[in-house]
C-alpha cells in the first residue's frame, strides 16, 4: 500500500501580500519612509534586513537572544 502525501500551495505572505506586511510593521510603529529603505537594500541579506527592522521597533536584543 502507498502513502500519498497530500500538497497544497500555502501562500507564505498572508492575503493582500506584502503590503499587508508592510501595514502590520507601520501599525506598530516603522515608518513607510525607514521600512522602504530597509527591504529596497539589495545588498543586505534577508537576516540583516529583519535585523535592522528589530533595531527599528526596539526588540533587537530580544531577536538576538531568540536566533542565538
Amino acid at each position: 500500500m502507498r502513502c500519498r502525501t497530500l500538497r497544497r500551495k500555502i501562500s507564505p505572505t498572508p492575503k493582500g501580500g506584502l503590503r499587508a506586511i508592510f501595514d502590520i510593521l507601520v501599525d506598530v510603529g516603522l515608518s513607510e519612509q525607514v521600512l522602504s529603505v530597509i527591504v529596497d537594500e539589495s545588498e543586505w541579506w534577508a537576516s540583516e534586513q529583519l535585523q535592522r527592522i528589530a533595531e527599528e521597533l526596539g526588540f533587537d536584543d530580544a531577536l538576538a537572544k531568540a536566533v542565538g
